[in-house]
Parts: C-alpha cells; sequence; structure tokens
C-alpha cells in the first residue's frame, strides 16, 4: 500500500506539520519485526515540521526566521531547530516501533553529515547543547523566554542521556 502526503517547501506551512505528523503516526504502527526504509532527502526539514508540544508551528517559524535574520550559521540554526521539534534530530529513528531502519540519502550535502539532510528525522539523535549555541551568538535577547526555557530542558535531557551512554 503507497500513500502520498503533500506538504510544502520551501516555506514552512501546516502542510508540513500535517505531514510531519502523519509519519509520525505511522511510524508509531509499525512493530519491531518490520523493516522502515526512508528516504531522506534535501528540503526535507521544510517538508516535515512538528514542533514540540509546548510551541505552535508559528513560534517556530517565527523564532528560526529571528535567529537566521541575526545571522546565525545554518548549521548551528539547524540545531535549535532539532531541539524544538518532534521529528528533526531523529525523531523517527527514536519514535519508530522498529530498530530495523535503512536510510536512502539523496543531497548534495557539502561536508555528507546526514543528521544535517532535512534535519536528520530518521538518524542516531546526538546530544548537542542549543542553549550554547544561544549563549554564543548573543541570541537571549531575541528569544522567547518560553522558547529559552524549552531549549534549556531540552540541553538538560540530552546532558542526562549522553550521561547514561557513558
Amino acid at each position: 500500500i503507497m500513500k502520498i502526503i503533500i506538504s510544502s517547501h520551501p516555506f514552512i506551512t501546516d502542510k508540513s506539520e500535517r505531514a510531519a505528523q502523519k509519519i509520525m503516526d505511522f511510524i508509531e504502527t509499525i512493530n519491531s519485526e518490520d523493516l522502515l526504509i526512508v528516504l531522506v532527502s534535501g528540503g526535507g526539514s521544510a517538508m516535515l515540521s512538528l514542533p514540540i508540544d509546548q510551541l505552535t508551528l508559528n513560534e517556530k517559524v517565527d523564532y528560526i526566521s529571528r535567529i537566521l535574520v541575526a545571522g546565525i550559521p545554518e548549521r548551528e540554526a539547524n540545531e535549535i531547530k532539532k531541539s524544538l521539534s518532534k521529528i528533526k534530530g531523529g525523531g523517527i529513528s527514536e519514535n519508530a516501533g522498529s530498530s530495523q531502519i535503512v536510510n536512502l540519502f539523496l543531497s548534495d550535502e557539502r561536508n555528507h553529515k546526514f543528521d544535517a539532510i532535512a534535519s536528520g528525522p530518521s538518524t542516531e539523535k546526538i546530544s548537542i547543547d542549543s542553549y550554547q549555541i544561544i549563549k554564543k551568538y548573543d541570541l537571549e535577547g531575541i528569544t522567547p523566554n518560553n522558547i529559552k526555557e524549552m531549549i534549556r530542558n531540552h540541553s538538560r535531557q540530552k546532558k542526562k542521556i549522553s550521561k547514561k551512554k557513558r
């Protein structure tokens, strides 16, 4: 059975959020014996945008736009995006019922960083302290307090996970 899900690119819209939610709903239904094949391509970051529960899509889009206009490099902006997303930064791999995941990457990503392609929805979660990025680029003044707290909490959780893996 094949299902086509329509999204948007290059702009993040409500279609991006609906498409991401449909993907997340699907991956939660597969079981440990299933093989999940994921095609990841450039542009996927805009096409699948599912903010964390405490944030609306518009709040997330507005904030990411602010930090990009402030001149933060793309790589660092992507790390902040991941901390505010349910799907980016390994959300698919973390929530899939299967541990058998095959990723097919199609991109011109210059450094061959798989977690950078479409913001890495099906790669392994990597522990990045996004709050340090905000501090490094002096973004605290343009970061709403609720988002600062969400990113701080995300960074704390990442540190706990990282310590457990050691």
